[in-house]
């Protein structure tokens, strides 16, 4: 007699049901129908395995029925994703306070209001891509020339001989490349794990 194999497509909409909160219960289900293997297989195919450690902590789950080194790696991808939104909050803080001093107020956009915002249980749940600060379009050039100044770099699309990204030091240049889009070439400082992208209007 052959088991069934659980529906790859129900078990996504498992997972975004459970990631989206919509259903407290729909996790409990899921382990109590032997699912979880399933669940975390699509959850590390969609680069969400923080989200769930996150949701599973809160529902107290026992991760066992995983196994060890899976359910290890559920938990060092909470702590990693944890510490490297820990570090791109700090990013974010001092480039506020950078341009506070230039006597510019920027506005904090998407994920990065989110995440200076979000409690210390859940730092881990979301992975953020980058940092997104609003400035009045006036301020745009002198905006970049602060983070120019700081070590960052506008990365443009096109890359050098190498295949490396060609990098550019120049804020009027860079608006001037980026008139038909609403920010900035994103803006990249080695040792840094966040782009930051400068926008001119609200998306």
């Amino acid at each position: 007699m052959s088991v069934s194999q659980p529906d790859p497509l129900l078990i996504f909409r498992t997972l975004c049901t459970v990631l989206g909160g919509q259903d407290p219960s729909a996790l409990d289900a899921c382990i109590a129908a032997g699912q979880l293997n399933p669940l975390f297989d699509i959850a590390y195919s969609e680069d969400v395995l923080p989200a769930l450690a996150v949701l599973g902590n809160e529902r107290l789950v026992d991760w066992q029925p995983l196994g060890k080194a899976r359910a290890d790696q559920l938990r060092q991808s909470l702590r990693a994703n944890t510490l490297r939104n820990m570090t791109i909050s700090a990013q974010a803080l001092k480039l506020t306070r950078q341009l506070n001093q230039a006597g510019i107020t920027p506005l904090l956009l998407k994920g990065t209001a989110r995440l200076l915002q979000t409690q210390d249980e859940k730092l881990g749940f979301r992975k953020q891509a980058d940092i997104d600060l609003l400035v009045r379009p006036e301020e745009l050039e002198a905006a970049g020339n602060v983070f120019l100044a700081d070590g960052y770099r506008f990365q443009l699309t096109s890359s050098d001989a190498s295949g490396a990204p060609k990098m550019l030091a120049d804020s009027r240049a860079a608006i001037k490349l980026s008139a038909a889009h609403h920010h900035l070439p994103p803006l990249f400082k080695p040792g840094y794990a966040a782009s930051v992208e400068l926008h001119r209007h609200h998306l």
